[in-house]
C-alpha cells in the first residue's frame, strides 16, 4: 500500500513540476518532398490525391524508395506509372521495366512533358521531345495549347498545361498504337516560354502534334502523354476537365495487372528543412488531453449505441474502481468470519479466565483487551503443545510444519492470517482491517480461535473431550 501511495504522490509531483521546468529549444530537421511530382507531395505539383484516389477505389499503391526494390515489385505486377520525374530513368531501371511489360507482368504509363522519361520510351519506340507547346492564337501569356481528346468515349477539345509532344522513332513498330491527344501549335524552340517572332514568322511553325497515344500488346498496356498536369493535385483541386478521363482509364489498366500501381518514388528530389521550435513538458499534456477528448467521443458512440452496453460499462467502470481502491488502500477485506452459533454458555477469555458473555457490562470497552488476550492464548498454546510459533509461521508465511504435521490446510492460512491481523489492529499496530463492530468481532473471533485450538486438542468453552486451554496456559505460567 505505502509503495502505491508513493508512486501515485510522485506522478503528481512530476507533473506539477513541469510547469516549473523551463521550455526548451529543440532543433527538428527533415526531408520533404514540395514543387515535385512525388506521391508524397501535398503541395500544388504532389500527386498525392491521385494515390489517395487509387487507394480509395481498391488499388493497391507500392511506393517504392529504394532501387534495389523495384524488381521485387515488378515481379508481383501492376501498372507502372512515371509522373514528370526530376531525374533521368536510369538505363539499368529501363531494361527492368522493358523486361517485365515484355513477358506481360507491367503495364506502363508515362505523364512527363521533359526528356527524364527518354531513356525508358526509347525501348519502347517514342520519345518526348521535351520543347513547349504554345498557342499562337493565345495574345498573352500563359499561351497553353488546345488538344483535340478522344479517350474511352470522352471527346472535347482541352487546354493543356505545359506540354511537349511525342515523336515516333524509326524502330519498328510492335505495338497497335492509338494517337488519343492532337495538339496543335507552335514548337518553343529555345523553350523559354514565350513565343518570339521568328517562331511565330516560320510558315511551317504551326502544326499539328502528338501529345497522347496507347499502344497495345496482346498482354499489356503503354499509355504516354506529354503533360504530366492531368495528374497533379492542382488540377484535381480545380477540377480539370480531362483528369477524371484518364484516371479511371488508368484504375482500368491497374484491375487488369492484380490491381496495383507502383511508383519509382526515388526519381523525385527532396528538400531538406530544419527549425528550431520552443518545447515545454506541458505541452505533452495538452497532447494527452486531446487523446482523452478522442477517447471520449470513441466510446460515448460505443455506449450510448444500446442499453445493454450502457449498463454493461457502468458495472464494468465500478468494478474497476473497487478494485483500485482494494489495491492503493491495501484493503483485502472486512474482518468478518463464518461460523456457527456460539454455545449459549458463551464465553469471554479476559487474561486467562472465562465470564458470561450475556452480560453487555462484561464487553463494554473491552473488545480489544479480550481480542488481545485470545490471541496470546491461541499462539501459547500451539507452542506448548507443538512447539510451534504460529506469528513466525504467519509472518515468514511458512506453513510447512503445519501442513507435515496435518494440523491445517491451505484454507485455514487465510483465516489464521485474518486473525493475527485483527490482533494486530487491536494491539494499535495497524490500521487495517477496517473493523465497524467490535463486540461482533471478539464473538466471531473467539468462534475462529475455537476452531484453531480444536485443531490441537485445546478449547476455550471447556468443550467435552478437549483441554482448557486457559487452563493450560495458565498453569505453565
Amino acid at each position: 500500500m505505502r509503495l502505491f501511495l508513493f508512486l501515485f504522490f510522485l506522478i503528481i509531483i512530476a507533473v506539477l513540476s513541469t510547469f516549473y521546468v523551463p521550455a526548451s529549444l529543440l532543433r527538428i530537421e527533415a526531408s520533404i518532398y514540395n514543387n515535385t511530382a512525388s506521391p508524397y507531395c501535398i503541395d500544388w505539383m504532389g500527386t498525392s490525391i491521385f494515390v489517395n484516389i487509387l487507394k480509395n477505389n481498391n488499388i493497391t499503391v507500392d511506393i517504392v524508395d529504394n532501387p534495389s526494390d523495384l524488381e521485387d515489385s515488378l515481379k508481383i505486377g501492376g501498372l507502372v506509372i512515371v509522373i514528370a520525374p526530376d531525374r533521368l530513368i536510369s538505363d539499368n531501371d529501363s531494361i527492368l521495366i522493358k523486361k517485365y511489360f515484355d513477358n506481360g507482368t507491367i503495364s506502363i504509363a508515362v505523364f512527363d512533358e521533359n526528356i527524364t522519361s527518354n531513356n525508358l520510351l526509347k525501348l519502347l519506340g517514342v520519345k518526348i521531345d521535351g520543347r513547349l507547346l504554345l498557342d499562337p492564337y493565345t495574345p498573352d501569356s500563359p499561351y497553353y495549347p488546345i488538344s483535340e481528346i478522344n479517350l474511352t468515349g470522352f471527346r472535347a477539345f482541352v487546354r493543356l498545361n505545359w506540354a511537349s509532344y511525342i515523336q515516333r522513332m524509326t524502330a519498328p513498330n510492335l505495338y497497335d498504337v492509338i494517337v488519343f491527344s492532337k495538339t496543335m501549335g507552335v514548337v518553343d524552340r529555345n523553350n523559354n516560354g514565350v513565343l518570339d517572332p521568328d517562331e511565330i514568322s516560320d510558315s511551317n511553325a504551326i502544326k499539328t502534334y502528338t501529345t497522347g497515344v496507347i499502344m497495345e500488346t496482346r498482354n499489356s498496356t503503354i499509355m504516354i502523354f506529354s503533360d504530366s498536369y492531368p495528374l497533379i493535385n492542382s488540377a484535381f483541386i480545380h477540377n480539370y476537365t480531362l483528369t477524371n478521363t484518364i484516371m479511371y482509364y488508368l484504375i482500368e489498366i491497374a484491375r487488369e495487372k492484380n490491381g496495383r500501381v507502383i511508383f519509382p518514388n526515388y526519381y523525385y528530389r527532396t528538400t531538406s528543412i530544419e527549425a528550431t521550435v520552443p518545447f515545454h513538458f506541458s505541452t505533452l499534456l495538452l497532447l494527452f488531453a486531446n487523446l482523452l477528448h478522442y477517447l471520449d467521443n470513441f466510446l460515448n458512440n460505443i455506449i450510448y449505441s444500446s442499453n445493454y452496453i450502457y449498463i454493461g460499462f457502468l458495472t464494468l467502470m465500478v468494478l474497476a474502481i473497487t478494485f483500485l481502491l482494494r489495491n492503493i488502500l491495501g484493503i483485502t477485506s472486512v474482518a468478518e468470519y463464518k461460523s456457527t452459533s456460539l454455545i449459549e454458555q458463551g464465553i469471554l477469555v479476559e487474561t486467562l479466565a472465562t465470564k458470561n458473555l450475556r452480560n453487555k457490562n462484561v464487553l463494554e470497552k473491552r473488545e480489544k483487551t479480550i481480542i488481545l488476550n485470545t490471541w496470546r492464548i491461541l499462539k501459547n498454546a500451539y507452542t506448548l503443545l507443538r512447539n510451534i510459533d504460529i506469528e513466525e509461521c504467519i509472518s515468514r508465511k511458512n506453513y510447512k510444519l503445519l501442513i507435515e504435521l496435518r494440523i491445517l490446510d491451505e484454507h485455514d492460512f487465510k483465516q489464521l492470517e485474518k486473525l493475527y491481523k485483527i490482533y494486530l489492529k487491536a494491539a494499535g499496530k495497524k490500521r487495517l482491517p477496517i473493523i465497524f463492530n467490535w463486540r461482533k468481532t471478539v464473538f466471531k473471533y473467539i468462534a475462529v480461535t475455537e476452531y484453531f485450538l480444536n485443531k490441537i486438542g485445546c478449547s476455550l468453552i471447556r468443550k467435552k473431550g478437549y483441554k482448557d486451554a486457559a487452563y493450560l496456559v495458565k498453569k505453565q505460567f
